[in-house]
């Protein structure tokens, strides 16, 4: 439903030809459009649009991070109207470069197929047990030596601790999102925050 117009169609090559950068499935390798429209225009594109240039587009336009500023010109006179815009501007670009490096990660997960670590796998599928009685884990345990099997749980629990240490990491990066969030809306809900007036003020395009 997300990928339709205002008047219920789908979206086309012509109408949203960006498609794949708009589309979180990109980052799982299903494009919405598998042959990008962009590749057949005339003049061609001079790199061809890859699936991997659509994910690192959706990373940029899902963090804000193509969105751009005005940035404040040192020559505007001074003036409560020039500080706020550059306390605006100076908040919501550190908001976008967060976004940035937070969805960063995201990327960084499809490069590598969202694979656990080659250890993580091997322990995965010995605990898992299967068809190979080698590799299951029960009966290596039943069998081995003491001292084999206690390096064993050993290499479990040091997996255990990164996995926490990666669980940890993403909640800060959570509580750190929601704590941006919160600085929005303070921008928004400031009286007269709105970048086009605040920066017109600052400029003294316009008078109040």
């Amino acid at each position: 439903a997300v990928f339709i117009d205002q008047n219920g169609n789908p979206f086309t090559g012509t109408t949203v030809p960006n498609a794949n950068d708009l589309s979180y499935q990109t980052l799982f390798g299903n494009l919405f459009f598998q042959n990008d429209p962009r590749n057949n225009t005339n003049p061609k594109p001079p790199i061809p649009i890859t699936k991997d240039m659509s994910a690192l587009n959706y990373v940029l336009n899902a963090s804000g991070g193509n969105v751009t500023h005005i940035t404040p010109d040192p020559t505007w006179a001074a003036g409560i109207y020039n500080t706020k815009y550059n306390n605006y501007f100076n908040a919501i670009t550190a908001v976008q470069t967060y976004n940035v490096y937070a969805l960063s990660q995201v990327y960084a997960n499809y490069k590598n197929n969202f694979n656990l670590t080659s250890m993580q796998n091997t322990l995965m599928q010995q605990a898992a047990g299967g068809s190979d009685a080698n590799n299951n884990w029960f009966d290596f345990v039943n069998k081995a030596p003491l001292s084999v099997v206690l390096r064993q749980l050993l290499i479990y629990n040091s997996q255990i601790y990164l996995l926490l240490i990666q669980s940890l990491q993403n909640q800060n990066q959570l509580l750190t999102a929601q704590l941006m969030t919160n600085t929005l809306l303070v921008l928004l809900n400031q009286g007269g925050q709105n970048e086009d007036i605040l920066y017109k003020r600052a400029a003294g395009l316009i008078k109040v």
